[in-house]
């Protein structure tokens, strides 16, 4: 009988204790609307509390595992280049707090390695797959070095901030990937890396493909 399963509430003068079941609440699941309107007051929270430092238990993260976002709502969002590795389609942002993009990745295409100016980035995997390949700068700083090589399956979340690396996303399959991602507050450039033998980095603009369900 497991700790976590069951709660004594037996006296400690009874020789066998009486168990009761004890019941684990699930979070509410929130549509997207819902979850757009709550990021703002949610990234605010996380701002106020820098103990959740991680970014996988912090109020952020919470809020982004109770999404339920539909196939409809996906769709309305996914413009799709074949010339591009992956193409930015803007969802929504306030233009203070965050950013709410989906990415939609090209079979076997890849990002450059990149930073996160910002206090992280919040991603979930919508379709497909994804690998993401982190790294750190070596200590002599002249080079890039990997220091996880990981595969998302999808309905998979992750978070990544430059005080945990910098990262590498791509899809490594034979089919369309598509991620969330939640950046707070929106960036509008970082830097890259081509090379991860060379720790040179070039500053990179944000574009996106498409804004608001519109192709630019």
């Amino acid at each position: 009988m497991s700790s976590d399963e069951y709660l004594s509430v037996s006296p400690a003068s009874v020789a066998s204790p009486i168990f009761v079941k004890r019941k684990v609440l699930k979070p509410e699941p929130i549509l997207l609307h819902t979850f757009i309107n709550e990021i703002p007051t949610t990234v605010r929270k996380l701002n106020c509390n820098a103990a959740n430092a991680e970014g996988m238990d912090d109020p952020v993260s919470r809020l982004f595992r109770r999404l339920h976002i539909t196939k409809d709502e996906i769709s309305r969002h996914a413009f799709i280049e074949q010339n591009k590795n992956y193409t930015r389609n803007l969802i929504s942002t306030d233009h203070e707090t965050y950013t709410l993009l989906l990415l939609c990745w090209n079979p076997t295409k890849v990002s450059p390695i990149h930073d996160h100016p910002c206090n992280g980035c919040w991603m979930r995997v919508l379709k497909g797959t994804v690998n993401e390949k982190r790294y750190c700068k070596s200590e002599d700083g002249s080079r890039l070095m990997c220091t996880s090589d990981c595969t998302f399956l999808e309905g998979q979340n992750t978070f990544i901030k430059d005080s945990l690396g910098y990262h590498r996303i791509g899809n490594e399959g034979e089919e369309m990937s598509m991620t969330l991602h939640l950046y707070s507050p929106p960036i509008a450039k970082c830097q890259t890396w081509i090379d991860e033998g060379n720790v040179s980095s070039i500053t990179s603009i944000m574009c996106n493909f498409s804004e608001y369900g519109k192709k630019l």
